[in-house]
């Protein structure tokens, strides 16, 4: 975003506001955003208008004042234009160089000695894997060795087996007192 503009001012010049009060609606070219005050101060002067179009990021669109009495001050001032982007100068050609006399041959340098061979690096160390019962006590219907099966008789079928199994032993089989029961379960499979 590099402009917007002021969709609706809610303060007026010589209006105090505090923090959080709204100050203005601003439009931008994704939403439209409250500006809110941070600081208590007074409204001295609105420098944009309201559907003014293109204000840039940075472009002042009040004056505030800590008191009244400095409102007054600021009756006539105008912000100063927005000084366009300057732009960069040409870089100056340089002037041709004269030509280096030759050097004389360097003095042959002894070759460096070749680096040591480094170490290997040794594989690191396996991170021993805990049981789920010591991960997740509360899940002690899942055991360790069901979390390596997949497919229909994986983990889940597992569990739900278990649990199914609990219920009836706690509560015994469910029995259907009436056909219309059987019936509508045999509808829903």
């Amino acid at each position: 975003m590099d402009s917007g503009s002021i969709s609706k001012w809610h303060v007026q010049a010589g209006q105090r506001v505090n923090p959080g009060d709204l100050l203005a609606e601003v439009q931008t070219d994704k939403a439209t955003v409250d500006f809110e005050a941070q600081d208590e101060m007074v409204i001295a002067k609105l420098l944009a208008q309201e559907g003014q179009e293109g204000i840039q990021v940075g472009q002042p669109i009040a004056v505030a004042v800590e008191s009244e009495d400095d409102v007054a001050a600021f009756a006539s001032f105008e912000a100063p234009a927005a000084a366009p982007a300057p732009t960069p100068a040409p870089a100056p050609t340089p002037a041709p160089a004269p030509a280096p006399a030759p050097a004389p041959a360097p003095a042959p340098t002894p070759a460096p000695a070749p680096a040591p061979a480094a170490a290997p690096v040794p594989p690191p160390a396996a991170t021993p894997v805990a049981p789920v019962a010591e991960v997740a006590p509360g899940l002690d219907m899942m055991a360790e060795e069901t979390v390596a099966t997949m497919g229909p008789q994986g983990p889940l079928a597992d569990v739900l087996k278990r649990a199914q199994e609990q219920y009836v032993e706690k509560y015994g089989e469910v029995r259907l007192s009436s056909s219309s029961s059987m019936e509508a379960l045999r509808n829903i499979a």
